[in-house]
């Protein structure tokens, strides 16, 4: 078996919003808690167990490839990423997910079908990690032993991440001249017998061809049109719409996933950790001063081979300034193994790494670079991008509940008020079990975490996410002191109107007054007290007056 010559690993970022059958999801009449329910989700993606191929994956340190990834993390770390605990959905703050793709008989593989040429992937694994905060990551594991090529290596991260067309030509069809550039003519997951490599006629799982962008009656709603290649894995509760007893999902970042890399290339490896001189003039306040100043630069700082791989770009470099390049390079270059032949990068959406191929990373005792990446490195990019969709997605939420109050003021204080709790509690958990600002002790996974969380802007986001919880919670507690002080105002009001009532049986009661018994029979049938009946004509009229009152205080 011929050993592969690059890993991919392409992650799916996205919403998702469980809908009550006795509501829709339009009327916003659900809490968050109710939405995010990982029971619902677990109930849809697996209605029958018997059969789906989906099954939920606890962690087990039974080998040294994951007992050596569980032990990288802080304790307080593996509850967010591992799912180990034999317990109830509503007890713990994720759940993981794996497709059976392992099978004696058969493999599985993604084709990513262009004009060129076709690439065959072989999948490894396909995860699903689903979080109570209402995101989800769906990754496909893939193995390339078909080329070596580095423009093949950036084609196939192009295709390979693309979920709809990122742009749409004004000419028919509109995806033709987006399949030129980034979109792949068709992706194709098919699975094959292993008894026969040469198979003609692989069984078609899913193939997404993006023709339905071509008609814009499809996109009229919404840009998102679940492909194939992920509609076929979660099913048909899984949609974009609102409808009841189904799980609408949507896209928290945009048309791409997120790309993690291993490249083995001895050539290239070897041309970025060499060293150019450089000579420039030294210049002061503008000028030249006639000084000569000779240094030695690493050749990945200005390699724009490199920066098409960090940065996933498949044509000319989109930065045509030297100087920038070389900031951009510096900054999401991790470079502490160059030496040694091992360069990372990172960025917003990518995480590559290149290395010398596998035979040579072998016979330098480095073999477990590419087994790092597919295991502590993915873990650490599965934590900070759900950190960054979960920012995204109570961002949303904020923005929601704020219009809330928009249409009816005082029909909606109440739900807006409650939903405000629901959120901030969400918040909290969040924050205390899925966010953290250091997961291992190890320097290098230390330095890398960081890189991840600065070019992700997790940090900041977290920031201003805070003080966006943190005025709706003052807003809140607006609400609820505005609400007591109109309870307390009506009470208040209660108590006026009937204190003359009070007052005057109070007083008559204590029978301070005469008897009285000047009355004639005739009108009352015989002796009648006074204090009697001046306290009953007073009570019929405090009464009525008091419902007239009361009758034009709610009114108002």
């Amino acid at each position: 078996m011929s050993k592969p010559y690059s890993y991919h690993i392409f992650l799916f970022p996205f919403r998702w919003d469980y809908c009550e059958a006795k509501d829709n999801c339009k009327n916003k009449k659900q809490s968050f808690s109710e939405r995010t329910q990982l029971k619902k989700f677990h109930d849809l993606l697996i209605p029958n167990p018997k059969e789906t191929k989906w099954e939920t994956e606890k962690y087990k340190t039974d080998n040294s490839t994951n007992y050596n990834e569980f032990t990288y993390f802080y304790n307080f770390v593996r509850d967010a990423i591992f799912d180990t605990k034999k317990e109830k959905h509503n007890k713990t703050v994720m759940k993981h997910y794996a497709y059976d793709t392992n099978n004696k008989n058969y493999k599985y593989q993604i084709s990513l079908i262009n004009k060129e040429k076709p690439f065959e992937l072989n999948i490894k694994e396909i995860y699903l990690h689903v979080f109570d905060t209402g995101v989800a990551l769906l990754s496909y594991h893939l193995e390339n032993k078909q080329t070596d090529k580095f423009e093949d290596i950036l084609k196939i991260n192009e295709f390979g991440r693309r979920i709809y067309p990122q742009f749409l030509d004004n000419k028919e069809p509109h995806t033709n001249l987006t399949k030129t550039k980034f979109l792949a003519d068709k992706i194709r997951i098919v699975k094959s017998p292993l008894c026969n490599e040469h198979d003609n006629n692989p069984q078609i799982i899913a193939e997404e061809d993006f023709s339905k962008y071509n008609d814009f009656l499809n996109i009229k709603d919404d840009v998102f049109i679940i492909p194939s290649f992920i509609e076929n894995l979660l099913g048909n509760n899984f949609i974009t719409k609102d409808t009841k007893d189904k799980i609408k999902i949507k896209p928290l970042i945009d048309d791409r996933m997120f790309v993690i890399a291993w490249y083995g290339n001895n050539y290239f490896i070897n041309k970025l950790q060499s060293k150019n001189i450089l000579t420039e003039q030294h210049r002061y306040r503008g000028k030249t001063t006639g000084t000569t100043i000779t240094s030695k630069r690493y050749n990945y700082l200005m390699n724009t081979d490199w920066y098409r791989y960090l940065f996933i770009d498949g044509g000319s470099p989109m930065c045509q300034n030297s100087d920038m390049l070389q900031d951009l390079l510096q900054n999401h270059s991790y470079a502490r193994f160059i030496d040694w032949g091992t360069l990372y990068g990172v960025s917003r959406y990518s995480f590559v790494c290149l290395t010398s191929d596998l035979k040579t990373l072998k016979e330098n005792n480095a073999e477990m670079i590419p087994i790092h990446i597919k295991t502590m490195y993915y873990q650490m990019i599965v934590l900070s991008l759900m950190q960054r969709a979960s920012i995204l997605r109570f961002s949303d939420e904020v923005t929601e509940i704020s219009k809330l109050g928009e249409t009816d003021e005082n029909k909606n204080d109440d739900i807006q008020l409650e939903e405000i709790k629901h959120i901030n509690k969400a918040y909290l958990k969040f924050i205390n079990s899925m966010y953290f600002r250091e997961v291992t002790a190890q320097e290098q996974g230390i330095e890398l975490y960081d890189m991840m969380q600065q070019h992700m802007r997790i940090e900041r986001d977290v920031k201003d996410l805070n003080r966006e919880i943190d005025e709706l919670y003052q807003f809140a507690k607006l609400l609820e002191d505005d609400k007591t002080s109109k309870q307390l105002k009506k009470h208040t009001w209660l108590a006026t109107i009937f204190l003359p009532a009070m007052l005057i049986s109070g007083i008559l009661g204590m029978n301070v007054l005469p008897n009285i018994e000047y009355i004639p029979k005739y009108l009352f049938g015989g002796n009648f007290y006074f204090p009697f009946w001046i306290s009953i004509s007073l009570m019929i009229f405090v009464t009525i007056f008091t419902i007239f009152i009361m009758f034009k205080y709610k009114k108002k």
